[in-house]
Parts: structure tokens; C-alpha cells; sequence
């Protein structure tokens, strides 16, 4: 049975956020607001992954750190002693992190919590941590029942949603307005020319820029362009990409400046704006009163996301967005269904994921 497209999986995104908003969570509140004094770790790999739920923790708790499994091996045990960790999977059954919840409960049980989808008996998270600090919260999403993809698509905004409603006490579904329309979601356009504007199908990188509401959704670009084999991605804040990432950009542009045969612009730019990086985006594409610089050529293809909410709210806004944008591009653009990509290789991820020494 061939599996749906991500677009159309996208389509459940306010039934999701309503799900995430009738759900309980008076007792992942309680665990994450506990101990306000100690940072909190969350451990989490792919589609569980807690930047957002972190960046909610540096809101209005104290210091929160989003790692991996994998990366959790190089803190030490003294460090995990003086944390709070919150251990994120969907089934509570993969090798990394049936690992790392053994660690934690050995190293630092009472401080240790989980999240998870699944209350099945195999459930590591069940099995080995204080119960009263596993949080369950099931869902049949993501194109129904046994219908899992290569990436996580609406799974996403129902974590995040349960996560602002456990730090906020608000409903996420009573606030956002989902409209999936492309090109209601990103505005396509060369920074300052009437040149003919390069197909996105040309682009084989974009440069993913983002202040703090926007770097969950710079991660999942990251992540889900590469996963799906579409195109390469990198990511960085506004600031580092005015310490010298703009070179990259520019000499990736088809511009008459330069002395090489670039025909076609191979390279976007995507802005990742909320109302905190409304003037720096804006800078960014200007050039000199005197023309004699400018950070981007005139040609430099540019993508803008944006936000009006200058809130937590602002992440999940750009993220429904960010998440438009890759079923366009990806599906009418490349061809691909990062649902479930193309795989030349053949390889699962179950083979290299098998050589990890645990």
C-alpha cells in the first residue's frame, strides 16, 4: 500500500493540535516546574527531538539543554547527577534510548522522567523509571493506524502543543490559524532584481537563518531535507551568518559581480522571521547607500517564513509553515515524498543504527 503525501498529512494539523489541547497535563507540568534551580536535559532523537520543549524550559523555568541518546554518553555521570532529564521517545523500544534510560536510572532515577506515546509493556521508559514521572500521551497519527513514515509530520505540533500547554496552561489549537496554502505560508523572490527568479527545482542548498523562536523549525529543515534526500541544509543564527556564512551564499549566486560560470544560482537563503528579527532579516538583503557592498547579491534567491507572534507561540507558527514549504518544495518541486523518499541506497535505518557498541 503506498503511503499518503506529506502534504496531505499535513492536513490533520489542527486535529492534531486539538488532541494535544484536550489532553491532561497537569503532571508533566508538575515534573518540569519541580526544581527550578536544576537544568533540565531532554533526550530525544528524530521527530522526539526537544528543542522546542527546551526552549519552553529556558522560558520560564531555568537552563534546558535538547540532546540525543547518542550525545548523552559524553556527559559525565557526576554532571547527570546535579540535571533533571526528560528521556523523549514514541515507543520506548529503540536501542539509544533503552540505553540512555538505563543510565539515568541508575545514575539519577528521581530526577528522571519520561515522554512517550505508547503504554505497551516493552516500553523501556515504563520499565525502569519512577512511573509517576513516564507520561503518556497516545495518539493514532500521521496517516492512521500503522501507517509510520521515514519523518514525523503532524506527531510534531501535538508533541510541541502538550509541551505549551504543560509550560503555559494555554491551548495552542484556541490560538494558531492553520492555512497550508503555499504561498500563504513562504514568499519566493531574488532579493532586489527583476531578474527571472531560479526554480526552486534548481536549488540543491539553502542557508536556514533563525533567531531563538525559529530554531526548532531550523532543525527539522535541517533534518528533514537531508533525511528525505532532497537537498542539503545548513542552519545558523542571524548573527553568525553575518560573521562570514554570507560568502557562501554569495559565491553560490548567479550574479554579473562574478568571474565564474555560474549560470544558475544553485543556493537559497531562507529567513525565519518573527517580529525579534524583523530588523536584522531586513538588513540583511539591503545594500549600501553608496552601493559599494551588500551582504546578499541582488540575485541571491530568497525564501521568507514569518511569524506575527513574538511568543512561544511563534515556534509552532513557523514550524506549520517551514513544514508547507517542504511538502511544495519536495513534491512539486524535487519530485520526492519526504513521507517516504526515495532510497537509492536501499539501506534501512535499522543497518548502520546496528553498529552502535552500547
Amino acid at each position: 500500500m503506498s503511503k499518503p503525501l506529506m502534504s496531505e498529512i499535513l492536513k490533520g494539523t489542527e486535529e492534531a493540535l486539538k488532541l494535544a489541547d484536550s489532553q491532561d497535563v497537569s503532571k508533566l507540568h508538575d515534573f518540569l516546574f519541580a526544581e527550578p534551580g536544576k537544568p533540565m536535559l531532554f533526550v530525544g532523537n528524530g521527530g522526539m527531538q526537544g528543542h522546542y520543549a527546551s526552549m519552553l524550559y529556558e522560558q520560564y523555568v531555568g537552563i534546558g539543554k535538547s540532546t540525543t541518546p547518542f550525545m548523552l554518553r559524553s556527559i559525565s555521570d557526576e554532571v547527570l547527577r546535579s540535571c533533571r532529564c526528560l528521556l523523549m521517545s514514541d515507543g520506548g523500544n529503540n536501542i539509544d534510548i533503552k540505553d540512555a534510560t538505563k543510565r539515568m536510572a541508575e545514575v539519577n532515577l528521581e530526577n528522571t522522567g519520561g515522554f512517550t506515546c505508547h503504554d505497551s509493556p516493552k516500553n523501556i521508559l515504563l520499565k525502569k523509571l519512577n512511573k509517576d514521572h513516564v507520561f503518556v500521551f497516545p495518539h493514532e497519527l500521521d496517516g492512521g493506524p500503522g501507517m509510520n513514515g521515514f519523518i514525523s509530520v503532524t506527531k510534531q505540533f501535538y508533541r510541541d502543543a502538550l509541551f505549551y500547554k504543560a509550560f503555559t496552561g494555554k491551548s495552542a489549537s484556541e490560538q494558531l490559524k492553520v492555512d497550508l496554502e503555499p504561498t500563504h505560508c513562504y514568499q519566493y523572490e531574488l532579493n532586489n532584481s527583476d531578474e527571472p527568479l531560479t526554480p526552486l527545482s534548481s536549488i540543491q542548498h539553502f542557508l536556514v537563518l533563525h533567531g531563538g523562536y525559529g530554531e526548532p523549525s531550523a532543525h527539522y529543515l535541517e533534518s528533514v531535507l537531508a533525511e528525505s534526500g532532497t537537498v542539503s541544509a545548513q542552519m545558523t543564527d542571524y548573527r553568525n551568518f553575518c560573521h562570514g556564512r554570507f560568502i557562501f551564499a554569495s559565491n553560490h549566486t548567479r550574479h554579473q559581480k562574478k568571474n565564474h560560470t555560474l549560470s544558475e544560482s544553485d543556493a537559497a537563503v531562507i529567513l525565519l522571521v518573527s517580529p525579534e528579527e524583523e530588523k536584522i532579516a531586513t538588513n540583511i538583503r539591503k545594500t549600501a547607500p553608496n552601493a559599494d557592498w551588500q551582504v546578499l547579491p541582488n540575485e541571491a534567491p530568497i525564501i521568507t517564513i514569518k511569524t506575527n507572534f513574538d511568543n512561544p507561540l511563534a515556534a509552532i507558527d513557523l514550524h506549520i509553515k517551514v513544514s508547507a514549504f517542504v511538502a511544495d518544495l519536495c513534491e512539486n518541486h524535487h519530485g520526492n515524498n519526504p513521507f517516504s523518499p526515495k532510497n537509492y541506497s536501499g539501506i534501512k535505518k535499522q543497518y548502520p543504527k546496528g553498529g552502535l557498541r552500547w
